[in-house]
């Protein structure tokens, strides 16, 4: 009964199935553990990302509550009338308690802390100055220009320094990113040696019996190897449920599935702009930097407008920032509409925008930009009007192939366009 259930019936012997049962078992194990480790790779990732995510959504909130008391100090100020002291208090409450929040959150990434913590001495100095301004309103002393000035600076200092902490959470994120991949590298690189030490062991004992089967191993090793380069759509070998390699190929094409969906939902964190979706500034540099350096070989010509919306600073002001959040996304679907491959839209910064546009000379360039200048109008987000103003530039042939020029030349003729009234295109 044991033979009849453990020994094979065929030619091969009993050594030889003992071989391959041992290799298939080895194979499985270095499969399900590269994938637990990888796992834990993956959930120390997703948890140092989440945290700095919870972090920068506490930089937003803590913005948004100093712009609220910013708005109702000013507006008190103005007035005199308490109604606009209440998104004061709301904000000081706010930000008190994100202060304590992050508090208890702050030893987790040193990096950042200091800049985090600086920011919120520089939100507490305005808190102070504001507390000093409402309290000599209430007693009938209107603030001097100087002291308004004044508030003005320690306001927009608060703003530098909370961007800055915010850029350095995003460096942090860069880096957990980085050394993710770094870990997960080596972690493949051990596990395709591994599956090509067992994959010599298997042809060595089963020679020409097992020589499809060595085949399909050695397939296997190279789809592994193209994991740490992140190539995860090699094609796995076709194979029978009842062959000896079924739940090996099953297993690794899961970890393929698995390793593919994450390392995609990491590198969109990474390279995407967080409020309007569209791809950032990263990846306008790299986008450009092989963009110019095609245009320079092939002889085709490469264009780039920079555009910004006019007028957002008051639009912020006096809608608020949310309102503008909501124009920024608006504004950034209508930019990146239109053909695929004809253009390619960027978050530039702010309020700005950066759209490439391969095979475009100078003048396709300042109509698309028109075109594109109109459609702002056209689609505006109701119940405003917006509208935009757009540089636009041609890579010369001394241009680097950076494209440093490219873009100083499209600012040049983008602040041209503010100057001369906004809402145009300039070339």
């Amino acid at each position: 009964m044991f033979n009849r259930l453990y020994i094979p019936r065929h030619r091969f012997g009993r050594s030889i199935y003992i071989a391959v049962l041992t290799g298939g078992l080895l194979l499985i194990l270095l499969v399900s553990t590269g994938l637990y480790w990888i796992n834990q790779d993956f959930k120390e990732s997703v948890r140092v990302q989440g945290g700095l995510h919870r972090y920068t959504q506490h930089l937003d909130k803590l913005r948004s509550s100093l712009i609220d008391q910013e708005t109702g100090q000013r507006g008190f100020e103005l007035t005199g009338e308490d109604t606009f002291l209440e998104p004061y208090e709301t904000g000081t409450l706010e930000f008190y308690r994100l202060i304590a929040v992050m508090d208890v959150e702050g030893d987790t990434y040193l990096k950042a802390s200091v800049s985090i913590q600086e920011a919120i001495k520089q939100g507490l100095y305005w808190h102070d100055y504001a507390e000093e301004q409402i309290s000599a309103k209430r007693l009938g002393h209107s603030a001097t220009t100087a002291q308004l000035e004044e508030g003005r600076q320690l306001f927009n200092e608060f703003r530098r320094k909370i961007d800055f902490a915010a850029s350095v959470l995003q460096e942090e994120k860069d880096i957990a990113f980085t050394e993710l991949q770094r870990s997960i590298g080596i972690k493949l690189l051990g596990f395709g040696i591994g599956a090509a030490a067992i994959i010599v062991l298997l042809i060595t004992l089963l020679a020409r019996k097992l020589h499809r089967d060595t085949t399909v191993l050695h397939q296997l090793s190279e789809v592994v190897r193209g994991f740490g380069d992140r190539q995860f759509d090699e094609r796995l070998p076709a194979r029978r449920e009842q062959d000896d390699l079924y739940r090996l190929i099953a297993g690794i094409d899961v970890m393929r599935m698995e390793l593919k969906l994450k390392f995609g939902k990491i590198e969109e964190l990474a390279l995407l702009d967080g409020l309007t979706g569209i791809p950032n500034r990263r990846q306008l540099d790299v986008h450009l930097a092989a963009m110019a350096e095609a245009a320079q070989s092939s002889g085709m010509p490469l264009s780039l407008l920079l555009c910004d919306i006019d007028h957002f600073k008051q639009f912020n002001d006096r809608f608020g920032h949310l309102e503008g959040d909501r124009v920024l996304r608006h504004t950034a679907r209508v930019l990146q509409g239109g053909e695929a491959g004809s253009r390619f839209a960027f978050r530039y910064g702010g309020e700005e925008f950066c759209i490439l546009l391969p095979g475009c000379d100078r003048q396709a360039a300042a109509e698309e930009a028109e075109r594109l200048r109109v459609a702002v109008m056209e689609q505006s987000l109701p119940p405003y009007r917006l509208t935009m103003s757009f540089g636009a530039a041609q890579l010369s042939i001394g241009d680097d192939g950076s494209g440093e020029a490219l873009i100083a030349r499209a600012d040049k003729a983008l602040y041209s366009a503010k100057k001369n009234g906004r809402n145009r295109v300039e070339s």
